[in-house]
Parts: structure tokens; sequence; C-alpha cells
């Protein structure tokens, strides 16, 4: 397929989109924000190494890059999971709503013009609000964004959420916004590295 979108459109329950190191968002038209909605089906998104397997959306800046929806307390059998990639530019590079339990790993969020990695709450069309709750970030780098690295926000609930050997480097300059912003209790931070962001 030449647009992950379009594989995603493809795919089936227990599918893989693959990004290929031969990919190019600009080239192939991709258009912003990728959306991969569990509510629909439950296929991966994955690379096959960080440096080869980029999503690079610099032509982009005004739109988020890839967009994770969840059914949230609806459904816990079901979990998101995006690994071995690198998402390059965009406003929010990776947006999670309504995900609980999904699983993000080793990831590379390099230049986003707002939050790397952004987690909120999910509002449907009815009212019907889904949480985002007991996350693993594994291996996760935010770099070089321009708003906070890692930012989970109040409305997501996102308590009991898990940080294994993630990194937050040089991110916030431009609004002085930290390198993680955890909101939520009984999150965990487990090694890695927090340092020289705007707060």
């Amino acid at each position: 397929y030449d647009t992950i979108q379009g594989a995603w459109e493809a795919a089936s329950d227990g599918d893989i989109v693959f990004v290929h190191s031969s990919y190019d968002a600009e080239v192939a038209g991709e258009q912003f924000p990728v959306v991969f909605d569990y509510r629909e089906k439950e296929v991966m998104l994955t690379g096959g190494h960080p440096s080869g397997s980029v999503i690079d959306a610099r032509h982009a800046p005004d739109t988020n890059v890839v967009e994770i929806v969840g059914k949230a307390q609806g459904d816990y059998r079901n979990k998101a999971l995006v690994q071995h990639l690198k998402i390059r530019g965009g406003n929010v590079g990776l947006r999670i709503r309504g995900a609980t339990y999904s699983t993000y790993k080793d990831l590379v969020v390099h230049e986003a013009a707002d939050d790397g990695i952004r987690v909120e709450n999910l509002v449907e069309s009815d009212g019907t609000e889904r949480k985002s709750f007991g996350m693993t970030f594994r291996n996760v780098m935010a770099w070089r964004c321009g708003g906070a690295g890692f930012r989970l926000r109040s409305a997501a609930n996102p308590h009991g959420t898990t940080f294994y050997g993630c990194d937050s480097l040089f991110n916030g300059y431009e609004d002085d916004a930290p390198g993680v912003a955890l909101r939520g209790y009984s999150s965990r931070w487990v090694n890695g590295v927090v340092q020289n962001n705007g707060g």
C-alpha cells in the first residue's frame, strides 16, 4: 500500500501494518493524522527499527501525525500496540485517546511542533467519555519537540501508567514546557532520562 492509512483501511482484525524503510509520507501523499481506531478493528502498527521505519511529517507541521483511538472501559480484552518506529515532525507526534492498557515500545518521537506524546480522554458523539489509563511505554524517546516530551492530561484519568527506560530530551524550549507532565495517580517512571527540557 502507498499509505499507512490505506493499509489500515484494508486490514482486518489481527493484521499488522508494517512501515518499511522505503516509505515516504510526502511522496505517497499520506493525509495526516494517520488514525488507528481500535473501536473498529485491532491492527498493530509497527516498523522494523526506528532508524529506518520513519513516519516523517515535517512537511505538515500543523497536523498531528499518528492518533490512536481506543474503546477504553468498553473493552479491556483488546489492546492497541505501536512499536519500532520513528515519528518525525507534525504537530503532536503521537496522540492517544481512550486507549486503556495499550502498549508503545521502541519509538522515537522527534521534532513535533507541539507535544511529542499526548494522552487525552475521548468524548463519543453520544457524550460517552472514554479514559486512557494503565498504558505501558517501554524504551520510548521524545526528543526536540516544541511542547512537553510526554503529556498525560488530567481529563484522561491516566492512572497506573508505566514508563520503562523512556527518555525526554531537549523538549519544550518554545513555551517552557516540561520534559514530562504526568497527571492522575500511581504512574511509575522506571529508569530512563529526563534532562535539558524547557521546564
